[in-house]
């Protein structure tokens, strides 16, 4: 593949995540165990931004470590 195809792969798996993430996080009650309603806002969009980085960062080496596992065994 070339490197402009799995960088705007990766963005994109990043932004899907992110969001997905931010979602699930929106679920959590954060308002109930922190003092201030705008810091629990905060902490949610930072997890999320976490979670999505980190969670496009494993798909997009899972994917090319099966690439590379393809080519040793094809």
């Amino acid at each position: 593949m070339t490197a402009g195809f799995v960088a705007l792969a990766q963005i994109i798996t990043e932004f899907i995540f992110i969001y997905v993430s931010f979602v699930l996080l929106n679920s959590i009650p954060f308002e109930r165990f922190m003092k201030r309603p705008a810091y629990a806002q905060l902490m949610k969009v930072f997890l999320a931004i976490v979670m999505g980085y980190v969670i496009s960062l494993f798909f997009i080496n899972f994917v090319t470590q099966v690439q590379a596992l393809r080519g040793i065994v094809g």
